[in-house]
């Protein structure tokens, strides 16, 4: 009630103060914005005590983007990309708003002043013209994907790891029983780099002088200077900032007047977000490791109690046409993952649900999205995994190695099942291969039913298999190629209600003291840690792919 009489109140004022806005408009020949960091897919509020300014989400971007390609008479828009930390599947939909803005008939300048490596070049490609700083280089070496193999470190300091795992390839658990990776894993990763290569040969090719053959050459030979990169064609020209006013000037004139939003959109823009009479439609985010009952409070964990109770309110609240299930997680624990399963499904039973594959929803995070009536990927996201595993490292060695001696009473011939001090007998590692197999066979069944298809069909795509987005159309696992805007849109279709409805975002709650103490990388170790802990059966991806 009070957001709807704040979105009232701010429409009222808007149109108020619109001629007074009309008369102070500025003109503008060139629309500024910058992308940097890891923007985050909507809008996000900051705490009034926050004085940060939020960064610009890559739905405010699409919105302001396609208003500003509809202004006849603006002529230019550049974008300055900068220190991009996200995702291919996130690169990927920067790059398609980019390109539609030029393929709409804009000037679009992507200018790189601090230089960058494939990520800012690839989202750089959709722009008709490249600038880069004199002194910056072009990091282009290729793509690459890293994992440490914690076998011998283990032995060496008295531990033992232990992995039982469903599909040949279900590998998160072989850094800790392995010195080098398996066959199954490197053909798997390796046919995901050929993808997201050939992705970006794409991208070079459409707007840059350069043939497919020598553009896969070029975009791992690098670094080169700013110099080499225009000689090679890389880039059109080098520019510092203070150069670009003039270049962009119209002709006839000195310099170029260049606006950001907020100052180009004073007197061209108003506020439509009218909100009597409509309904909402729930753009509803899943991001982190998934356990069971509550977070532990801080970011890269979801605990699934609060996902389902807050799934069950959006299944009852009659306001809510239609929702979007937005999801960023490579998985975590078989119970939460079904829970959360489980809910979806039964939204799914009386609303609308599209899902969103974010970079990566594999594993128990594809568990969830395949409850929805369709999911939507890009290309480059990250998917399938559709397997299980259990594990547990074991510590007996290390205790005699420090003298220390346990003497344990039990009852029961695997009493010592969860013992951190002793390693799997026999008959507790077939009790644990029989438990991950009905997981397994559970997770097919589910995935089945959802994407209504046989459970053969779907046993071929699994075994623990990571696919890209678009492997994963062609196997029935995805429905539709598009980002965040294509499942909002796809939602819209549903219904009349859906199609007039407001976007609102809501997520998982997070105490917000400890999201901000805790640093990201803290954050990651933690959350996995979270998930060891349970002592449960995971269904997790490989480990985190970071593909640079």
């Amino acid at each position: 009630m009070l957001r709807n009489v704040v979105s009232i109140l701010r429409v009222v004022l808007g149109l108020v103060l619109w001629p007074i806005a009309r008369l102070r408009r500025k003109p503008c020949d060139v629309l500024r914005f910058t992308l940097k960091g890891s923007p985050p897919q909507l809008p996000r509020r900051r705490p009034f005590w926050d004085l940060r300014r939020a960064p610009m989400s890559i739905r405010t971007f699409e919105r302001r983007l396609r208003r500003a390609i509809a202004d006849d008479q603006l002529p230019c828009i550049l974008v300055d990309i900068e220190h991009l930390e996200t995702g291919w599947a996130t690169l990927q939909t920067l790059h398609g708003l980019v390109a539609e803005a030029r393929r709409k008939g804009k000037r679009v300048v992507a200018h790189l002043a601090e230089g960058g490596g494939l990520p800012e070049y690839y989202v750089a490609c959709a722009a008709g013209e490249i600038w880069i700083g004199p002194s910056a280089a072009l990091s282009l070496t290729g793509l690459s994907v890293e994992a440490t193999y914690l076998a011998e470190a283990l032995e060496r300091t008295g531990l033992q790891g232990q992995v039982e795992a469903v599909g040949r390839y279900k590998t998160a658990g072989e850094t800790l029983v392995r010195h080098e990776m398996t066959a199954e894993n490197a053909e798997m990763l390796g046919e995901v780099l050929d993808e997201l290569e050939g992705v970006v040969v794409e991208a070079v090719q459409e707007t840059r002088p350069i043939g497919p053959s020598e553009a896969r050459e070029l975009i791992g030979r690098g670094p080169y200077v700013a110099g080499r990169a225009k000689e090679l064609g890389l880039v059109d020209d080098t520019l510092y900032p203070d150069q670009i006013a003039q270049r962009l000037a119209p002709a006839g004139s000195g310099r170029s007047r260049i606006l950001r939003w907020p100052g180009y959109a004073r007197g061209r823009h108003r506020l439509e977000t009218w909100p009597l009479g409509r309904k909402k439609l729930v753009v509803y985010e899943v991001r982190g490791v998934l356990v069971e009952g509550d977070g532990p409070g801080f970011k890269g964990v979801v605990g699934a109690r609060d996902v389902v109770t807050q799934l069950r309110e959006l299944r009852t609240d009659p306001r809510v046409a239609a929702v979007v299930l937005s999801v960023e997680s490579r998985g975590g624990t078989v119970v939460a993952s079904d829970q959360i399963r489980r809910e979806v499904e039964r939204l799914a039973e009386k609303k609308p649900v599209v899902a969103h594959v974010c970079d990566v929803a594999a594993s128990g995070g594809y568990m969830i999205v395949a409850a929805a009536h369709q999911i939507v990927a890009q290309r480059t996201s990250l998917t399938g995994s559709i397997g299980v595993l259990a594990g547990k490292v074991s510590g007996h060695r290390l205790l005699e190695r420090l003298g220390l001696h346990r003497q344990v009473v039990r009852r029961g011939r695997n009493a010592s099942f969860a013992s951190p001090a002793e390693p799997w007998t026999a008959d507790e590692r077939q009790a644990v291969r029989a438990m991950i197999l009905a997981h397994y066979r559970g997770f097919i069944e589910a995935v089945a039913r959802g994407r209504r298809l046989p459970p053969e069909q779907i046993e071929r795509a699994a075994e623990g298999r990571v696919w890209t987005g678009g492997r994963a159309l062609e196997l029935g696992l995805v429905d539709l190629e598009g980002g965040l805007a294509r499942a909002i849109e796809v939602a819209r279709e549903t219904s009349p209600d859906a199609r007039r409805a407001l976007v609102e975002a809501r997520r998982p709650r997070v105490p917000l003291l400890p999201r901000r103490l805790v640093p990201r990388e803290l954050a990651g170790a933690l959350a996995l840690a979270q998930v060891l802990e349970s002592g449960t059966v995971l269904a997790i991806e490989p480990f985190e792919l970071r593909i640079r």
